[in-house]
């Protein structure tokens, strides 16, 4: 996330402008968001229903609420990522189409950013 010209395909993510996690971003990581924000969504309803199309590959926001509308999505298409764990200490988490080559390379890179701390 934190060098999004480095993906090929590019990896389209945002989040909900004007809020804390964008705040964050906006921030501690510039590069990234300078790059997010042409995918940031009006709403969270927006972003999950661009990520079940395909119009947005991850969404980053509140991991409370990710796991919440996950779990209640319909059809089950939502996954949220991590293994557990949250990738900033505001409780962010990200969303995923379940099923998203992202899955991996995301988990990887999170895995290694917790283990460096």
């Amino acid at each position: 996330f934190q060098r999004p010209h480095e993906q090929y395909p590019p990896l389209k993510f945002g989040t909900v402008p004007n809020g804390s996690t964008e705040k964050n971003i906006r921030s501690n990581y510039p590069d990234m968001h300078a790059y997010m924000i042409k995918y940031n969504q009006r709403h969270v309803e927006d972003a999950l229903q661009n990520l079940k199309t395909g119009k947005l590959d991850a969404f980053i926001y509140d991991a409370a609420v990710l796991n919440y509308m996950a779990r209640k999505d319909e059809g089950c298409k939502l996954v949220t990522i991590g293994s557990g764990k949250v990738f900033a200490t505001t409780g962010y988490g990200i969303a995923l189409q379940k099923g998203s080559k992202w899955k991996r390379p995301i988990d990887l890179a999170l895995l290694q950013f917790l283990g460096d701390g």
